[in-house]
């Protein structure tokens, strides 16, 4: 059996990344994310929404440790260091 596909609504990108709407638009907008118009409307893969986030410009002297599970809502960044 085939694995269906399921296509993120701007809102529901906007969950996964934890960020609104608006912040999804705009980097569609800028061509940051990916993303495809199903009737009229943008539509999201998880993984799209995953390697932005990932794929974002941390400054150099972050102390910063991402962590990173196949569930969507155990994603979590852990501050280390002082």
């Amino acid at each position: 059996m085939a694995d269906t596909i399921r296509w993120l609504t701007t809102q529901e990108a906007a969950d996964r990344a934890c960020c609104g709407p608006r912040t999804v638009l705009r980097a569609v907008g800028s061509g940051r994310l990916r993303a495809a118009r199903i009737r009229g409307e943008l539509r999201f893969l998880g993984h799209w929404i995953d390697d932005w986030l990932i794929n974002q410009v941390m400054p150099e002297d972050a102390d910063i440790a991402v962590a990173i599970d196949a569930a969507p809502s155990s994603r979590a960044v852990v501050a280390s260091g002082s």
